[in-house]
């Protein structure tokens, strides 16, 4: 997905038109995640606050304080959202985010003239629809794949609103599309760390071991960082933000008005930037125990533990995400630590996109209940899916 939006920026635009994007310049204190967010399902209840810049709320800490920090970590208690049984994932797109809540999802970004366009469809829970979507281990392979194919689907469409596609990719492109971001991804964060820790190695499975776990987290850290230089990035971890903020007001049951959402961290614990510093991590752990294998027999226990790596970093994080005890907090932490490369603070019209996409997202009966709040942007609440 984020090789996909690479090769399809979207426009800048001339500023003309109602309500034109913001091209405005990067804000380095905070920052959206340009890859998946596949762990931001709505299977995890949040059961954490956030750990956030002096004056700005936490995540969902009921009472809006920052909590008792865990001694020698300064992180706050969390606090359940208030339904855990409504929670909402997400994913920024080309100008604008990508909302899944229990019962469908949706999309919403500005058009280059200004305007909100929205998409919906319906889609329930993966855990509802198949026997093994609730199989540990399993389950997390299938989540990421929904969410690879899902997301896909959402910045395609963004891409069609932006003015970059025609005509909206399915089938077999689709596929080839995940597949070839998916392969670059392996490449890259897999295989690159391999070849060239075993070259320095020389036979030695310590070095091997530390060489390459800390060229593989360093090259998704330095990646996360380089490209968040590029404005059209830039503008993407924007809409992360966005995302965030919205997600933490609507599962904390404040009303979905600017100035409630914008008062919340950028940053979230089920994110996917989370998720894929755990696979990182579980992957560098579960190399090392191989040792040092022939070159055929190395790089196929890289690609073919994968999954296995990712069904455990997902058992991982939906343990963090259902416990609020020191040892859930202590897995978070480095994955919250790290959004501050991928996620950025957004600006008001942003926020007005990711609220349309919720309200979109939600059921009839949820969303009356999301706006019985109190006030909502009116050019959210104007916005119909296509």
């Amino acid at each position: 997905i984020l090789l996909y939006s690479c090769l399809h920026p979207p426009p800048v635009s001339s500023g003309s038109g109602p309500n034109p994007p913001d091209r405005g310049g990067f804000l380095p204190s905070n920052a959206v995640n340009p890859l998946p967010s596949v762990a931001h399902q709505p299977n995890i209840p949040p059961t954490w606050g956030g750990l956030g810049p002096a004056g700005v709320r936490p995540y969902a800490t009921g009472g809006g304080g920052l909590g008792r920090p865990i001694a020698g970590l300064g992180l706050p208690f969390w606090a359940m959202a208030q339904d855990p049984n409504k929670t909402v994932g997400g994913q920024a797109v080309i100008e604008g985010v990508m909302m899944r809540a229990p019962d469908g999802w949706a999309v919403a970004c500005r058009n280059p003239e200004g305007e909100i366009e929205a998409t919906r469809g319906e889609l329930s829970r993966l855990s509802t629809r198949s026997f093994w979507a609730k199989v540990p281990f399993v389950r997390g392979v299938m989540v990421l794949w929904e969410s690879l194919s899902l997301g896909m689907r959402a910045l395609t469409w963004s891409a069609g609103v932006a003015g970059e596609e025609e005509e909206e990719v399915g089938g077999f492109a689709m596929f080839l599309t995940v597949a070839v971001a998916l392969a670059f991804a392996i490449g890259v964060f897999v295989l690159v760390p391999t070849f060239v820790a075993k070259w320095l190695a020389q036979g030695n499975e310590a070095i091997l071991a530390a060489v390459e776990t800390v060229l593989r987290i360093g090259l998704f850290i330095g990646y996360g960082w380089a490209i968040g230089l590029w404005e059209d990035i830039g503008r993407t971890y924007e809409y992360h933000g966005a995302e965030h903020k919205t997600i933490h007001a609507y599962e904390n049951g404040d009303p979905l008005m600017i100035e409630a959402i914008q008062k919340y961290s950028p940053a979230h614990p089920r994110c996917g930037t989370n998720f894929l510093f755990l696979v990182l991590l579980i992957s560098s752990i579960a190399f090392g125990l191989l040792g040092d294998l022939e070159w055929l027999w190395l790089i196929g226990s890289r690609v073919v533990l994968i999954p296995v790596v990712a069904g455990i970093s997902y058992e991982i994080l939906r343990f963090s995400g259902l416990n609020d005890g020191w040892l859930g907090r202590v897995l978070a932490a480095p994955g919250l630590w790290l959004q501050k490369l991928t996620t950025r603070q957004p600006s008001d019209d942003q926020v007005e996109v990711a609220i349309a996409s919720l309200l979109n997202a939600l059921t009839p009966e949820d969303r009356d209940e999301a706006v019985a709040r109190g006030p909502v942007p009116q050019v959210a609440l104007d916005v119909e899916p296509n």
